[in-house]
């Protein structure tokens, strides 16, 4: 990765080293939910921020909140009927 916050994210996930937590999933997403929330608010649509609100809201609803949110790739979304 040309992004060093991306490349220490990808080893984070590689390795499955979530805690200590460098950013905590339930944080994240009360700042997703907080976008979107602004984003409404100006009529702005943003689906694809929403699933990712929603995959984390799941992590957080696992027990997993205080993990790093390079946990999200250890949980897989439900599947639809």
């Amino acid at each position: 990765f040309s992004s060093m916050g991306m490349r220490f994210r990808a080893d984070l996930m590689l390795k499955q080293a979530d805690e200590p937590a460098f950013f905590r999933s339930q944080l994240m997403e009360k700042d997703i939910r907080l976008a979107l929330e602004a984003a409404a608010q100006h009529g702005t649509a943003m689906p694809v921020l929403a699933e990712v609100r929603e995959r984390f809201a799941a992590v957080v609803a696992a027990g997993d909140g205080d993990k790093d949110a390079s946990v999200l790739v250890e949980h897989r979304p439900q599947q639809q009927p």
